[in-house]
């Protein structure tokens, strides 16, 4: 649905999400009130509970809309490629970009799993575990030989790549090395695909 064929009621609860999300992912779960939901939403406090019962529910409502799993199940069916490097390459330069772009969605993650002991991830996974496991299929058959590994071994490992790459990028922001020296994410690719040991 686009923006204009929403009716009031849906702008105001996808501008509760969206204020909601910009709260959690900057001062996490417990670190945000109702009261600041309402005011960054431009409402009173009252008026959210006619469209979430509880704090709970609008974070399960922001984790379903901005959680980076609900960026990356989509992405799973889209990438085209003939083989390994290929399907891998292009998946992890798709979500980069707006893991890179929108840093708070995966402060939000975090929050989830770290705040909430990852409450929320049982239905998540529940829920893009088809797209998974077509994807891990495609790996199966796809041009390359792969290493004798439980194919979810290797998409977990891949996911591991992602973080990674991401939360050393930030953690390294200071550091005097250029990315000659860090690595970019090509770099990183080509490790996962080849691994550290020279053959």
């Amino acid at each position: 649905m686009t923006e204009s064929t929403l009716s009031k009621g849906e702008r105001t609860r996808a501008g509760l999400i969206e204020a909601a999300f910009e709260l959690f992912a900057g001062q996490g779960f417990h670190g945000t009130s109702m009261r600041q939901i309402a005011e960054r939403a431009g409402l009173t406090v009252g008026s959210i509970y006619n469209h979430f019962p509880s704090k709970d529910d609008i974070f399960v409502a922001v984790v379903q809309e901005y959680h980076p799993l609900t960026r990356i199940a989509p992405l799973l069916a889209e990438i085209e490629g003939d083989d390994v490097e290929e399907l891998i390459g292009r998946l992890a330069r798709q979500l980069i970009g707006p893991l890179e772009e929108t840093p708070g969605l995966l402060n939000l993650a975090l929050v989830e799993f770290v705040e909430l002991e990852g409450k929320h991830l049982p239905r998540l996974i529940e829920t893009f575990q088809p797209q998974v496991m077509a994807f891990v299929q495609r790996l199966a058959v796809a041009q390359g030989q792969l290493r004798p590994a439980p194919l979810l071994a290797i998409f977990r490992a891949f996911v591991g790549l992602i973080l990674g790459y991401i939360l050393t990028a930030e953690a390294l922001k200071a550091w005097p090395a250029g990315p000659d020296q860090l690595g970019r994410l090509d770099d990183f690719i080509d490790l996962y695909l080849r691994g550290v040991l020279k053959m």
